[in-house]
């Protein structure tokens, strides 16, 4: 029964959290979505309801584990989606996956990829510390905001 209970309360903590965010775009003016941990398994959701379809980075998201634990379908969101602009053949959403995390299980790869985002696998942590890792992630910020990259930083 407790067990019920608890599934009970992470999919409607998922649903919530799902259904804020999408408040939070209705106002305009955002440039890029970032999302870590449940907040990227949040995104994922955000992005299959087409509130926000804009350029997104997803940091060790816990999209498989609040699917898993609320017994929510993973979501269908369509990643592929192309910009115009300097890099319109590039994907809107960029995701860092870490190789020794419990919460992050490997089979999210291939579910993400599929959907069309561009995933790194970084050996890293969930919480993301390593040097090469932030340095990826400022080059997607980068990128995905299309900021010119200084050579000599």
């Amino acid at each position: 029964r407790s067990v019920s209970a608890a599934r009970d309360v992470i999919a409607g903590t998922a649903a919530a959290s799902s259904s804020s965010s999408e408040r939070v775009g209705e106002g305009g003016g955002i440039d890029l979505v970032v999302g870590f941990s449940w907040g990227g398994g949040v995104g994922c959701w955000l992005l299959e309801s087409g509130a926000w379809a804009g350029p997104t980075i997803l940091l060790a998201p816990t999209v498989c584990a609040m699917a898993s634990a609320s017994r929510r379908a993973l979501p269908r969101f369509d990643a592929s989606r192309r910009r115009g602009g300097e890099n319109g053949d590039e994907t809107t959403v960029d995701v860092f996956h870490p190789t020794v995390d419990p919460f992050c299980p490997s089979r999210q790869v291939p579910y993400l990829r599929e959907r069309g985002a561009e995933v790194h696998v970084v050996r890293d942590s969930h919480v993301l510390v390593g040097m090469h890792t932030w340095e990826q992630i400022k080059r997607s910020f980068e990128k995905l905001l299309e900021i010119p990259i200084d050579a000599s930083a």
